[in-house]
């Protein structure tokens, strides 16, 4: 899909991209990736959504290549995009976390090539990867007995990543029963608008298999972690390090999003409330002992809105037109987050 596919679907957006299409590892490949290597140089995971059964959609990679050529130029010649493909459900006996332990397959390989600053890009189902992925690398480092723990791989130096971009990120793959017919929860308010129904069950069986849905690398949101589950990982508690988190207000998953933020960030549970509703949090102050942090929730948006109503701004990109911050609600937000991460 990415060598046939996308050229002929987006070929303008695909074009100078470096070294596009480049193969990595088994499963990953460059978006883009710079000739050279320096000390500003960092590396963008994409991890897709798609329920863990849906291949990566065109429109999804033409935003991640979209985004690339919108960053300011400084960010673009030290900035590297890469694809992980990684197993899906639907493909076999892959349950959860078989996609965690893949990806650090592909961590490994990027810090052993020598890349430090790595970043993570997931949304929806992605997102619920790139969250439980640093509970993977604690559990590794502290030699935490888990079964799900690949210590075959040795990895060159124990880097935690700089940085997570969440896209509607699938923090609680099961939703409460009650939240389902309670009037003012997102998932009985929000399924007339939004792409996400509450009717998961049978999906989930097959998503988890024998894993335990309440564990900490699967589920976060069904795993009632303590704030204490965060802290003791360096992209929660360190204050040089970033985490942006991006949803909609008429999504079914809002309100899931919203209290992992308040339990593995710290956001006080009545920013986005009803009543008084705020649309964005940010929180930089680098003298606590919290990470950096900023949240979007889109007014009216639903579940993954950057993906699939902003593809269009590949052809604002042609035309050389800037991007209007309310059409390019998701886009233009998340350029600023990854423009500043090289400030």
């Amino acid at each position: 899909m990415m060598r046939k596919v996308m050229p002929a679907m987006y070929k303008d957006v695909v074009n100078d991209m470096p070294n596009y299409g480049e193969q990595f590892d088994e499963r990953s490949m460059w978006l883009a990736k710079q000739e050279t290597k320096t000390p500003k140089s960092s590396v963008i995971v994409y991890l897709h959504g798609g329920g863990y059964f849906l291949q990566t959609q065109p429109m999804q990679l033409a935003m991640i290549c979209t985004l690339y050529k919108l960053v300011n130029k400084a960010t673009r010649s030290n900035l590297n995009i890469l694809f992980l493909d990684y197993k899906l459900v639907s493909e076999g006996e892959y349950p959860l976390p078989y996609q965690v332990v893949e990806l650090y397959k592909t961590y490994v390989n990027l810090v052993n090539a020598g890349y430090e600053d790595i970043q993570l890009l997931g949304d929806s189902a992605g997102g619920n990867i790139a969250i439980c992925f640093t509970q993977y690398l604690y559990m590794l480092y502290n030699k935490l007995p888990d079964s799900n723990i690949n210590t075959t791989l040795e990895i060159s130096k124990q880097i935690y990543p700089s940085e997570l971009i969440l896209v509607s990120p699938w923090v609680k793959l099961l939703p409460e029963i009650a939240d389902i017919y309670t009037p003012g929860k997102s998932w009985h308010d929000n399924e007339k608008y939004d792409i996400i129904t509450h009717n998961l069950g049978e999906s989930i069986k097959h998503i988890v298999k024998t894993a335990k849905l309440d564990h900490l690398l699967v589920s976060p949101g069904n795993a009632k972690a303590e704030v204490e589950d965060w802290l003791r990982i360096p992209l929660f508690s360190d204050p040089k390090l970033r985490l942006f988190v991006l949803f909609g207000e008429d999504e079914s998953f809002r309100d899931d999003i919203i209290d992992w933020c308040e339990n593995a960030l710290g956001v006080p549970s009545e920013t986005f409330a009803a009543k008084n509703r705020q649309y964005s949090y940010t929180k930089f102050d680098k003298s606590k002992s919290k990470c950096q942090v900023e949240i979007h929730m889109e007014p009216y948006g639903i579940h993954d809105s950057l993906f699939f109503f902003e593809d269009d701004a590949a052809i604002a990109l042609r035309q050389k037109k800037p991007l209007d911050i309310n059409k390019y609600y998701g886009l233009t937000r998340v350029v600023d987050f990854v423009n500043r991460h090289f400030e």
